[in-house]
């Protein structure tokens, strides 16, 4: 005898976006000179799906949002080159069913000289 199953439900039900990651630099707090020649931001964000990766920028505008495309699951990005002035790091996060964070901010005062 053959039986019959009836699939309810969608498999991706989980809309919820991760919640924004958190964001630390080599010196921690934002807002403060740097006069390092590397820079490094780590960054975390959890969500009950897990996590399947993170989308960055680092430029001088205060509010841009990263693309919908993943940079991998590494969760630190390491910058060599950069000028004085004031910088901005943007970083979100998807979930493995593909919702999105909102993006972090983070700001850093550069000072290299």
């Amino acid at each position: 005898a053959t039986r019959v199953y009836k699939i309810i439900g969608r498999r991706n039900s989980d809309r919820t976006p991760p919640k924004r990651p958190t964001v630390s630099s080599t010196r921690s707090l934002s807002s403060k000179h740097l006069r390092r020649k590397n820079l490094i931001f780590r960054f975390r964000a959890s969500d009950r799906s897990g996590i399947s990766g993170y989308s960055y920028v680092f430029d001088k505008k205060p509010a841009t949002n990263p693309d919908n495309k993943s940079e991998g699951r590494r969760n630190y990005k390491k910058y060599t080159r950069f000028r004085n002035g004031a910088r901005y790091f943007h970083v979100r996060a998807a979930d493995r069913r593909g919702n999105w964070s909102k993006t972090r901010h983070y700001k850093i005062i550069i000072k290299t000289s």
